[in-house]
């Protein structure tokens, strides 16, 4: 009869040293998965941040671009009329006017206003609005072409 002896280290079935560990030691599969996931998962929400501000951004620009100033304001016996500076970022053409809350006619032909960058030598640009006999205040608002509301002025006749 035969005697079994026990088996030695020798004799046991050669499993590597690396795919035992990575048996035993499943954490390590784990986090790095959660770490793939992590970054995967942050650049997305980045893209969507970007992309969402980007094009807010690039909606507003002509709003945010168009800026004028007032530089001086003189009238006579029929009109009023306005010299205005583009202190902006790119043209602006003027298309109407409102005056005490009651839409006017259009500027004909509308009024052109230049950028600073284009010419920075150039004078204001005059802008004429007929006075209607009787009003000592007017409230004149100034729209672009893009319909964005340039100010209100107040001119005081008075």
């Amino acid at each position: 009869m035969r005697i079994m002896s026990k088996k030695r280290k020798a004799d046991a079935p050669i499993i590597s040293t690396r795919t035992r560990t990575l048996a035993r030691n499943r954490k390590g599969v784990s986090s790095t998965i959660d770490a793939m996931l992590l970054v995967v998962m942050t650049s997305v929400a980045m893209l969507i941040v970007i992309s969402s501000s980007s094009s807010f951004i690039t909606a507003r620009n002509e709003q945010m671009g168009e800026r004028l100033y007032v530089e001086r304001i003189a009238n006579d016996t029929t009109h009023i009329n306005l010299y205005v500076r583009n202190v902006g970022h790119g043209d602006i053409t003027l298309a109407y006017y409102i005056i005490n809350g009651t839409e006017q006619r259009m500027f004909d032909p509308r009024i052109n206003v230049p950028t600073p960058e284009a010419n920075p030598l150039a004078k204001e640009t005059l802008v004429t609005i007929p006075r209607e006999d009787g009003k000592k205040v007017y409230i004149i608002s100034l729209y672009s072409s893009r319909d964005n509301e340039l100010g209100k002025i107040e001119v005081d006749l008075s």
